[in-house]
């Protein structure tokens, strides 16, 4: 995971301030962020991941993580875990290049694999779609 914009573990950021630290990627994040709360019912919890990882903003659907997002300067990072029942090889043709490429260098856990995603198109935004569909079926 990269290091994080947001460090300090008594100042939870505020939408207003990650946005602005956001930048240009704020409009994929928004995106992102509008998908998996109208897809899967669900809100973000702002949580703090240690000194090197700091404020993140965690979805968990049923007591199980869902994804990630982590905002960086100008960039976000979004964190997908893939148990090994969830299994993308199969259907890796249907991804660009950057997810492909990092589910082939992600390390397999006891617990799957380990996907951190820098966004940085709207192509990456399709593809972690993908992803969630694959971890878990959004509601009708």
């Amino acid at each position: 995971m990269a290091t994080s914009y947001f460090l300090d573990k008594e100042k939870q950021p505020t939408t207003r301030k990650i946005n602005e630290v956001l930048g240009k990627s704020k409009s994929l994040w928004k995106c992102l962020k509008k998908f998996v709360e109208d897809s899967y019912r669900v809100e973000g919890e702002y949580k703090y991941y240690g000194k090197n990882s700091g404020w993140v903003i965690r979805y968990k659907k049923s007591g199980r993580s869902l994804l990630t997002f982590n905002p960086l300067e100008s960039r976000f990072e979004i964190l997908v875990v893939l148990g090994k029942k969830e299994t993308v090889e199969a259907r890796k043709e249907k991804f660009g290049a950057n997810i492909t490429n990092i589910f082939k260098k992600a390390k397999q856990y006891h617990d799957g694999k380990w996907l951190f995603i820098t966004v940085s198109s709207k192509k990456d935004i399709e593809d972690i779609k993908k992803l969630l569909i694959i971890k878990r079926k959004p509601k009708k």
